[in-house]
């Protein structure tokens, strides 16, 4: 399908050249898919005006098992080189006003561990933004994995503005725990199925300079 110009012919159009865009037009349009019901991609990507580094970005209806059938938005960030650790993509947030605009903050999806195309982890990092004197401070606040979450930068959690009737943490057994090999995991919370000796306990534990330790008490959680 081809739109002819006169600027590009040089020339007067004929009436069949000028018919022909029209028809042309028209195939196009037929061609774009049915929005209200599709199983077709819809890639915005050139409807984005600012554009630092931008790849991709897809609104798709998928029924991939755990997302529901529901439309989604694919945010892509291609990398030259292989797929390796701390390779990662999200989206930034700005709010603006007529005084001017702040910058919100990321929500980024990050490889945590990669093996192959089979094989991976991958974190979620939350980062609001703070400036002062015009310097921005970026730091994450929250960094969720498949196996647990850390609150960092942050002296609390509120949740008096959350209507709960308890916090559930799923039991685990000690064999089963985040990796604690040093001080860095301090701060770690679990709740405990069965200890290293397969005793069952049913408690909450903390991880104490690469030690796990029972919260009511502080004693030692058997490893063996």
């Amino acid at each position: 399908m081809t739109i002819t110009t006169r600027a590009g012919k040089n020339s007067a159009l004929t009436h069949n050249e000028l018919d022909g865009n029209f028809t042309d037009l028209d195939g196009r349009i037929n061609a774009l898919p049915n929005l209200t019901n599709t199983t077709a991609d819809l890639d915005i990507s050139s409807l984005i005006i600012e554009n630092d580094n931008f790849d991709q970005v897809l609104f798709k209806r998928t029924n991939q098992t755990g997302l529901g059938g529901k439309i989604i938005g694919i945010f892509q960030t291609e990398f030259s080189d292989a797929l390796t650790v701390g390779q990662g993509t999200g989206f930034w947030t700005r709010i603006a006003g007529s005084d001017g605009q702040v910058d919100g903050g990321s929500v980024i999806a990050m490889i945590k561990d990669y093996t192959d195309s089979n094989n991976w982890d991958t974190q979620l990092l939350f980062t609001p933004v703070s400036q002062v004197s015009g310097t921005p401070s970026y730091s994450s606040v929250l960094d969720v994995s498949h196996d647990k979450f850390e609150v960092e930068n942050t002296d609390a959690i509120e949740l008096n503005s959350i209507p709960l009737t308890g916090l559930k943490m799923p039991l685990t057994a000690y064999a089963d725990l985040p990796s604690n090999p040093d001080a860095s995991a301090n701060g770690l919370i679990a709740m405990l199925s069965t200890d290293g000796a397969g005793t069952q306990k049913n408690s909450m534990i903390y991880a104490d300079g690469g030690i796990w330790r029972y919260v009511s008490d502080s004693s030692v959680v058997a490893a063996s």
